[in-house]
Parts: C-alpha cells; structure tokens; sequence
C-alpha cells in the first residue's frame, strides 16, 4: 500500500509580499488614527459639556450674591417707605428686581440640570448618580500663537494622519496591481510511504501565469482612480 503526502509552499513574486505587508500597515495606522480622532471627539465633548456646567453653576453663585443684596436692599427701602423717606415706586422697583432674579435662578438651575445629565451621559454614569463640579473656573485668558497652532495641528491631527495613510496605502495598492501582471510559484514536496517506509519522494515546481490580464488592467484603473481622489482630498 503506497500512501502520498503533499507539502506545498506558495511563493509571490518578489516584491508583493513586501508590498501588501506595507498596504497591511498603512490601512492599521489610518484604523489608529480614526480611533484617536472618535477619542478627541469625545474628550473635546466631555470638556465643552463640564466647563457650561460650572458656567451654570458659578452663574448661579453670582445672582445668588445679586439677589442677597437686592433683598437687603429691598428691606431698606421698606424701612424708609415707611419713614416716607422714598416713594412706593422705588419700593416697588426694587421688589420687580428680586423677583427677575428669583426667576432667572429658575431658568440657571433648570439649564445646569440638563448639563450634569449631559455630562453623566458623555462618561457613561447613571443618571441618578450626584455630579458636582470640581475647584472653579481659571479666569485667565490662554495665550494662543495661531502659527504654532495651525503647525501643530496639520502635524498631529487625526484625520489629517488617517488621510495620508490612507494614501499612503493607496499608492502600495497601486503598485502590487501592477505586479499582479507578474506570475506567483508554488513548490511541493510529496513523500511516498510503501508499506510503512518512506522510499521515494517528488518535487514539484508551479507558476500561476495571469492570463485575464484585463482583469488586471481593470483592478489597476480602479485603483489609480481612487488614488487621484485621494490625492486631490490631501491637497
């Protein structure tokens, strides 16, 4: 009884493997840089949505502070009202002001509710769990050198990052289309087994020739079109 064993080895033509390694990596790096950019996306959300909170919230500080001193004000002018020493109108005046302020608290305190749910909801907390900010907002202004950065920018953006690997990729792409004009081998190796011994083996040699090469051609068109597309969109 004579049993075949086949072990076969595919061979590209020099210079695909090397390139598809390189499309294999330019296409991770642009995955990378699109899952840097959804985290910006979202801290850059989470910022905005924290700093209206403690807006809100240092807002509702200060027309508290108003309003105390509207009432004391008011409890003046009642104490003079009475002396006749202001008219009813300064009275009632300042009674109209306490109030608009008793009102617009309303409006701060329903807007910083929606904030902390804003807030919770960007980092994933329970909407029943207490949100509090922390330490108060700086007052000083940042200084910004617009040429540092828009530099800074056009070198670490994302997207910008993610366009050129996508490129990059593209112009791999391209270049492995034309070398599929190029034929890959195959080498095999079949060892014979007769009555438990190994006593003859084969060597076998094949070469895939590409035949559809207009196949090819058209794969290679569609690629250098996405590529001039690409190109353009980085411009």
């Amino acid at each position: 009884m004579t049993t075949r064993y086949r072990v076969t080895q595919m061979l590209p033509f020099p210079g695909k493997l090397s390139l598809r390694k390189k499309i294999a990596l330019r296409e991770a790096n642009a995955v990378k840089a699109d899952l840097r950019s959804k985290e910006l996306e979202v801290l850059a959300s989470v910022k905005e949505a924290y700093f209206n909170y403690s807006f809100l919230d240092e807002s509702i500080r200060i027309t508290e502070e108003v309003k105390k001193l509207l009432q004391n004000m008011s409890a003046i002018a009642d104490a003079k009202y009475a002396t006749g020493q202001v008219s009813q109108q300064d009275v009632i005046k300042v009674n109209v002001e306490a109030t608009a302020l008793t009102n617009e608290l309303i409006t701060l305190g329903a807007e910083k509710g929606v904030a902390a749910a804003r807030v919770k909801s960007l980092l994933d907390r329970p909407q029943s769990s207490i949100f509090e900010a922390e330490g108060v907002l700086s007052k000083e202004r940042i200084g910004i050198e617009i040429e540092k950065l828009i530099e800074t920018a056009l070198m670490e953006n994302p997207e910008i990052k993610s366009a050129r690997a996508e490129a990059e990729a593209g112009e791999f792409s391209a270049d492995l289309a034309k070398k599929n004009y190029y034929p890959d081998f195959m080498v095999a190796f079949e060892p014979m087994q007769r009555d438990g011994r190994f006593d003859n083996f084969g060597v076998m040699f094949q070469m895939n020739i590409p035949i559809w090469r207009n196949k090819y051609a058209y794969s290679s068109l569609i690629l250098l079109s996405s590529l001039s597309v690409t190109d353009l969109m980085r411009l």
